[in-house]
């Protein structure tokens, strides 16, 4: 009798100082509970609407000008012939620069996790775009985006299938290529690290609508700034990215499991903030439900993003990288592998696809190790020497060029101004 005594004492002991050491090191225990957080919530396939609007400062007009100038030469030198519309096109694209836009777009997000990998899928529906010069064209249908995010490695697949059809009778409705597979390796795990040019959402961001701990996220070394019974004042600074030092805070509160509430990011010209507006409680844990995102680049212009939650979903855990051979775009477009470019957090893969730092291939339902892929760069490097791009411009009718000319320098100015 007294021996069962003293065992309930030892337990109530024993659970008391558990207890006070979890209180006096909050940092320890909210590295604890976004750990569990992040486990329990890999059983469920998230489904999220994110609505982002884009705006675009008013522009020096010398600038734009000279801006446009230049890409118009590189459009011409991908083979356009129709000067005229090319210039006429350019210079309406320049004069809304100038002025300033707005451009706002609703899509759908669904997290799932598999045994290897953490699979994000964006499915946008194409607003009908009219084209003017030497055709008019309707371009609509779904834009389908998937990552595939693993410890080590990431490929992204682009799975659009745009319809297009021209409003003059008897001419042929043109054809877009779908873009290529692009693989890449990471130093861990990818989800946890910034990928620029090829996923164009934070890591952290990533963290709030995925379940993640936001505490693991680009390695980062936290330290507390303040600790108050209800929440918890972290900071870090991180030397990566383009412009140096990364500088991140972040508050999170005890009544939602240390779930993180608000993020602050700077990586000058570039500042990110995200709120997290309501929370949703899933068998205990708590996770966001509505999230506001801003993005500034001073001086071009910013973003915001909303995210709702929609859905959640027993997860199938079926993800895997067989599913890209059923994947109808992959059929008809090849591989563009970054690995031997090593593993550099927040590379800008537009500068390695520009030098030609990859190799390439057709899909044949697995990856080629990294001795194969060095065996297919010297073969490759000869192929294409003189050539400035792998995408068939050729399929592409000259005034859709200009339409797509024109947003890829609107991604590429924002990218710059990152």
């Amino acid at each position: 009798m007294r021996t069962g005594k003293w065992q309930t004492v030892f337990v109530c002991a024993v659970l008391g100082m558990a207890y006070v050491v979890s209180f006096a090191n909050p940092l320890q225990n909210a590295y604890r509970k976004g750990d569990e957080r992040e486990q329990y919530l890999k059983r469920y396939r998230l489904v999220w609407e994110q609505t982002e609007t884009r705006y675009l400062f008013p522009q020096n007009p010398a600038n734009v000008y000279q801006q446009y100038s230049q890409l118009e030469k590189e459009i011409r030198a991908r083979g356009v012939q129709d000067v005229h519309a090319l210039r006429e096109r350019l210079q309406h694209e320049a004069r809304r620069d100038i002025a300033g836009r707005q451009e706002t777009s609703v899509s759908e997000w669904e997290i799932e996790w598999g045994k290897q990998f953490l699979r994000l899928s964006r499915r946008k529906r194409m607003e009908h775009q009219r084209v003017e010069g030497t055709g008019r064209y309707l371009l609509h249908g779904y834009e389908g985006y998937r990552w595939y995010l693993g410890d080590g490695i990431g490929v992204a697949v682009n799975d659009t299938v745009p319809s297009i059809s021209s409003e003059q009778a008897g001419q042929p409705s043109p054809r877009v290529a779908p873009a290529p597979i692009r693989i890449w390796c990471c130093e861990g795990e990818c989800y946890r690290h910034e990928v620029r040019d090829i996923l164009d959402v934070s890591p952290e961001e990533i963290a709030l609508i995925a379940g993640l701990n936001l505490l693991r996220v680009r390695g980062a070394n936290w330290t507390t700034t303040e600790t108050l019974p209800n929440r918890l004042v972290l900071a870090c600074n991180r030397v990566s990215g383009d412009n140096g030092q990364i500088i991140i805070k972040a508050t999170l509160l005890s009544k939602y499991g240390w779930l993180s509430q608000w993020v602050w990011l700077e990586n000058r010209p570039l500042r990110i903030e995200i709120n997290v507006q309501q929370f949703k409680q899933v068998d205990g844990y708590w996770m966001p439900q509505q999230i506001e995102v801003k993005e500034q680049f001073p001086p071009v212009g910013e973003i915001r993003r909303i995210w709702r939650l929609k859905g959640i979903f027993p997860a199938g855990r079926n993800v895997s990288l067989d599913e890209l051979s059923s994947i109808p775009t992959v059929k008809e477009t090849g591989v563009i592998d970054y690995r031997l470019t090593g593993c550099v957090p927040e590379l800008p893969y537009s500068e390695a696809t520009y030098n030609r730092m990859y190799a390439s291939y057709s899909w044949q339902g697995r990856l080629p190790s990294l001795q194969e892929l060095r065996r297919m760069q010297p073969q490759q490097a000869h192929s294409r020497r003189g050539v400035r791009g792998s995408f068939p411009w050729r399929l592409v009718p000259p005034i859709l060029l200009i339409v797509i000319g024109a947003l890829w320098y609107w991604k590429l100015k924002v990218k710059k101004s990152a």
